[in-house]
């Protein structure tokens, strides 16, 4: 039985209303499309439910992680402080402002500017 709430999104592949469920493996609250084609899903914050941007395919979410971990290089995500760096970065620098919001043409340019952000400062 899949779970349900009124902040559930609509899967963009196929219009499904996306089931939330809790990744032991992954520790966290999550949304998928119950429809097995898709393989669309999005992560949640655990104390809202509200899914963290917008749902993705598999490739996308690569990215997405692969965004995330080169920005962690830059900015320590520990210390509030450089998180909201990265965020007035992103804000600056980009179209969708957050990663989780991201498509994978604007990604892979987020992707190549933190690289060089990262080469440039030997990080």
């Amino acid at each position: 039985m899949f779970l349900y709430n009124k902040k559930s999104p609509i899967c963009p592949e196929c219009g499904t209303l996306m089931a939330m469920d809790y990744s032991k493996k992954y520790q966290k609250l999550f949304y998928f499309c119950p429809n097995t084609k898709c393989n669309i899903a999005i992560s949640a914050y655990h104390s809202s439910s509200d899914p963290v941007g917008i749902p993705a395919n598999r490739n996308t979410r690569a990215l997405r992680q692969r965004a995330h971990k080169l920005a962690t290089k830059i900015w320590n995500y520990k210390d509030f402080h450089q998180r909201n760096k990265m965020y007035a970065w992103l804000g600056k620098n980009t179209k969708s402002k957050h990663i989780g919001e991201m498509k994978d043409l604007e990604l892979l340019e987020v992707i190549n500017k933190f690289s060089k952000i990262i080469n440039k400062f030997n990080l």
